[in-house]
């Protein structure tokens, strides 16, 4: 059922609903106009009669309200399941956007980190050509090396899965 049909027989229900309980209070609040009296027999049947009347249209009344709680919970499950994919069409660009920016200022740290080890790799390596026997300064060497390695990588990574995810492959 489309939303436009929906929302008209939620209406129908609601307006037969409403008036229903209106006539119920109007026939409770009005005065009896057939007393009953003692000495009176004609006017048990028309009691009877009467008050299968009122009995009928509280049926009809309570039918009316609990069509229209129903459709009410069926509303209302809608309108929750339409707000979730609101949400998610909202806020899945924010989240693509923000993962991105994410990876990229990490990325930009792994880049500043490798930058050091580069230069602590260039001062070790012009130190150990002065000093060729230095097996401690080799090792620190390597250990710059790796270093270098390790936190370029982690930030050529970084940037790649952050265009990757922009443009809309990842």
């Amino acid at each position: 059922m489309d939303s436009v049909r929906f929302g008209r027989a939620l209406g129908k229900g609601a307006r037969a609903a409403a008036r229903g309980l209106y006539e119920a209070m109007d026939a409770a609040a009005a005065p009896n106009p057939h007393p009953k009296t003692a000495t009176s027999q004609q006017s048990a049947p028309a009691a009877q009669s009467s008050r299968q009347a009122t009995a009928a249209s509280a049926r009809d009344v309570v039918s009316a309200v609990s069509q229209g709680v129903a459709a009410y919970g069926q509303q209302k499950q809608a309108v929750k399941r339409e707000a979730g994919r609101l949400g998610r069409s909202m806020l899945a660009p924010f989240a693509r956007a923000g993962r991105a920016l994410w990876l990229e200022v990490t990325g930009t740290f792994f880049a500043i980190f490798a930058m050091f080890f580069i230069n602590s790799t260039w001062k070790l390596h012009g130190a150990l050509h002065r000093t060729a026997d230095n097996a401690e300064m080799h090792q620190h060497l390597m250990y710059a090396v790796g270093a270098t390695l390790v936190f370029s990588y982690f930030a050529v990574s970084s940037f790649v899965r952050a265009h990757r995810i922009n443009s809309g492959r990842g």
